[in-house]
């Protein structure tokens, strides 16, 4: 069965709530419609750790430093420890889910420091603490030495992108089922050979976006690449692919991806020492991802792409949406150390 209806996104807990990953611990916040917050209370979690909200406002953290996942309650009396679990030794996590009264966990297990073959990408439980982690399905054409880089929870399915050695795939599960998710169809995802999906993914109400990097014997290679969220077919990208002795100036260089976010139909990628880079979806016209037209093309967006510098930034290193205040914060690093800048979507 294959479904390619587009679905409605989760609602974002309200009143807007944020976690910032500034410091350890980290600090979460009430958002103004000004991008102005109060602090709520904080999450005692690594700086690379994961964080969720569920569609109940709840808040969920995959720490891999502490090979945790834990989930919390937020209120006006601040940020409570709920439940808590940890994973399972020589499992390697890399992204976080939280849908259908389930919880997810996308990476590879490995065996003695080497990627173990035969273990399974995905884990999940529908309660933390309570038994052993189980193994999602996964079909025998994916592959061995494979890993789960990134899930999107899309309405009544969830999505799990498969990478490192060809062939790569959407692995796309159904949440409706009373015996647990099951396998709803696998996607092949168009990549080039040697380019690494980067942990996390971007979704709107039309679109799905992942970051890559790689590296080939003539230079280096970094973009990220827009799929149609209802067929999930590869629609275009942005980046570059640079000779390692090309002296050509380009507003891509020294970009190292960091996190990717939605705000309605504008992506915000935090592109470190090169700024945040942003991509009004609107104005892609006639790539309506649900044209016929669209899905034969294959188009750079580069000339689409806007590059936002701040003053006495070194790096752009993440980006947190708020949607209902329409921006997001853009976690940067200065000479001071990290700090948020709240950046307004509708204003540019």
């Amino acid at each position: 069965m294959t479904s390619t209806r587009t679905r409605k996104l989760q609602p974002s807990p309200l009143p807007p709530l944020a976690a910032l990953p500034l410091r350890e611990p980290w600090p979460v916040v009430r958002v103004r419609p000004d991008g102005s917050y109060t602090t709520l209370g904080t999450l005692p979690i690594s700086l690379s750790a994961v964080v969720r909200w569920d569609a109940a406002g709840g808040l969920w953290a995959l720490d891999a430093e502490q090979g945790t996942v834990t989930g919390y309650s937020v209120g006006p009396d601040g940020v409570h420890e709920v439940a808590r679990d940890s994973l399972e030794q020589g499992f390697e996590s890399a992204d976080l889910a939280v849908a259908g009264g389930h919880i997810f966990v996308g990476g590879a297990a490995s065996s003695g420091g080497a990627y173990d073959p035969q273990g399974p990408l995905l884990r999940y439980k529908s309660a933390l603490g309570g038994g052993p982690w189980s193994a999602l399905p996964v079909p025998v054409e994916v592959g061995n030495g494979k890993a789960v880089d990134a899930l999107l929870v899309d309405g009544d399915r969830l999505i799990a992108v498969d990478d490192i050695v060809m062939p790569k795939w959407f692995l796309v599960y159904d949440l409706r089922a009373p015996e647990g998710p099951s396998l709803l169809e696998v996607i092949p995802l168009e990549q080039g050979v040697n380019e690494t999906t980067l942990p996390g993914a971007a979704m709107s109400a039309r679109w799905i976006a992942l970051r890559s990097k790689g590296a080939h014997m003539g230079g280096s290679y970094c973009a990220v690449t827009l799929y149609a969220r209802g067929d999930l077919s590869r629609r275009g990208s942005f980046g570059e692919d640079r000779a390692w002795d090309s002296p050509k100036a380009s507003r891509f260089q020294g970009a190292s991806w960091g996190g990717a976010v939605f705000v309605g139909e504008t992506l915000l990628v935090a592109a470190g020492p090169a700024g945040l880079m942003t991509l009004d979806c609107r104005s892609l016209g006639t790539l309506d991802p649900d044209s016929p037209v669209a899905r034969r093309r294959r188009t750079d967006f580069s000339r689409s792409v806007r590059c936002v510098v701040f003053p006495g930034v070194r790096e752009v290193l993440d980006v947190v949406a708020v949607e209902a205040c329409g921006g997001a914060f853009v976690i940067v690093k200065g000479a001071s150390g990290r700090r948020a800048i709240w950046h307004s979507c509708t204003s540019g």
